[in-house]
């Protein structure tokens, strides 16, 4: 039945445009042989190529058997040079390095941003979808939630280990940065953090630390709804130890984020930011109008890195 369809079309495509069937089908072999010819193999051949990235394996000191894939992008005009780079570090390597690295190039070449080592913290896992739900739902959490009421408010297994984001930022800091600051001309006093929504979440955790681990961060779409809000609690620590926040934000979010994903909280957020006035701070916010959860990201990401590493 199949080659009798085959036949017929080809005898309906000869008759409606003045062509041989016979030269149809020859048009048709023709073709087939440029494309096989073309083909070589893709057996050996990588699924995704970016240019410069380093690759590592981590054993984390601070955790308990425990590996993170760490990818390392260094700007275009490293080799070429002796200067030493700002160090952008990138959460959620595993599904969003690519795009990462890609947009602080591009604006690099703009000259909108300076050129970055941008670092990719992800995690090895494999198969197709190497967005590590459970992992960053450990790793990027600031608390332990101890009730399934709880879990189940933000949609996570009730057998999810949360609470790991001191961590987190104590491995980066003690075993990631140091290895980085050695390895490669990284800047030790220009360090950006980038985190979405859970990683949002991190990285303000990381913000409200004594600490100041980075000087830069880009918040998009940040989680503040987690553990009835706690990181408002945070801040509100923080703010009564210091008077100071010597720091330059961007925290975005897209206008189709409902309220489960925090959209009352991000405005919460920004009028707490106004309201603190905290001197050495540099901040500035967007809603990006028509855009949700997801698709807010990549524009977040261009938005971000100009607003976090402009001279104004």
């Amino acid at each position: 039945m199949k080659a009798t369809t085959v036949s017929l079309a080809v005898s309906i495509g000869a008759l409606l445009y003045g062509t041989g069937v016979s030269s149809v089908l020859a048009d048709q072999s023709h073709h087939r042989s440029i494309a096989q010819a073309e083909v070589v193999s893709t057996a050996n051949m990588p699924k995704a190529f970016l240019a410069d990235i380093d690759t590592y394996l981590f054993n984390s000191s601070v955790h308990k058997e425990r590996q993170f894939q760490i990818s390392v992008a260094l700007p275009r005009t490293y080799k070429e040079s002796e200067k030493s780079y700002p160090v952008l570090y990138s959460l959620d390597a595993n599904s969003e390095f690519g795009m990462m690295v890609e947009t602080a190039r591009f604006l690099a070449l703009d000259e909108a941003i300076p050129e970055l080592i941008v670092v990719g913290i992800g995690f090895p896992v494999g198969g197709r979808y190497l967005f590590s739900a459970n992992n960053r739902r450990l790793d990027y959490t600031p608390t332990e939630l101890t009730t399934n009421k709880e879990k189940k408010r933000v949609r996570f297994p009730l057998d999810q280990p949360t609470g790991g984001a001191p961590k987190l930022l104590e491995f980066m800091r003690q075993q990631l940065m140091p290895f980085i600051e050695k390895k490669y001309r990284a800047k030790s006093d220009d360090r950006a953090v980038f985190g979405h929504s859970l990683g949002g979440l991190f990285s303000t955790y990381a913000l409200f630390q004594s600490e100041r681990v980075f000087q830069r961060f880009l918040i998009g779409s940040p989680s503040l709804l987690w553990d009835d809000g706690v990181m408002f609690k945070v801040e509100e620590k923080y703010a009564k130890a210091h008077t100071t926040l010597p720091a330059k934000i961007f925290v975005s979010i897209g206008s189709e984020e409902n309220y489960e994903l925090g959209m009352v909280d991000y405005n919460k957020f920004v009028k707490v930011l106004k309201q603190r006035n905290y001197t050495d701070l540099q901040w500035s916010s967007h809603i990006f109008e028509g855009e949700t959860h997801v698709s807010v990201l990549p524009a977040t990401i261009s938005r971000g890195l100009r607003a976090i590493y402009s001279d104004k």
